[in-house]
């Protein structure tokens, strides 16, 4: 997968070999924290890795998961902002 909010020479580059997914530019964040969400939720992140390489990760987890501002950074949350489908965010 390509993600890029114009197809620049990165994706054309990869041509055929990746997938293009445009998104709206500067909204690559709310991408990433839907992202990260469903990675949450589904329990495939390194735990290990976490704990020993970051700092803040229960504060950060708690952002994600909308309890400290009430908004959940789901994949829905981030297609509506990006433009890219649910699906593809998953």
């Amino acid at each position: 997968m390509c993600i890029d909010p114009a197809k620049s020479s990165t994706v054309q580059y990869f041509d055929s070999k990746a997938e293009y997914i445009g998104v709206v530019p500067n909204t690559d964040v709310a991408l990433m924290l839907g992202i990260i969400h469903t990675m949450l939720v589904a329990n495939k992140y390194d735990k290990d890795f976490i704990a020993d390489y970051t700092e803040g990760f229960e504060k950060f987890q708690k952002y994600v998961e909308g309890k400290t501002d009430g908004v959940v950074k789901d994949v829905k949350w981030a297609s509506d902002i990006c433009g890219v489908s649910e699906e593809k965010t998953q």
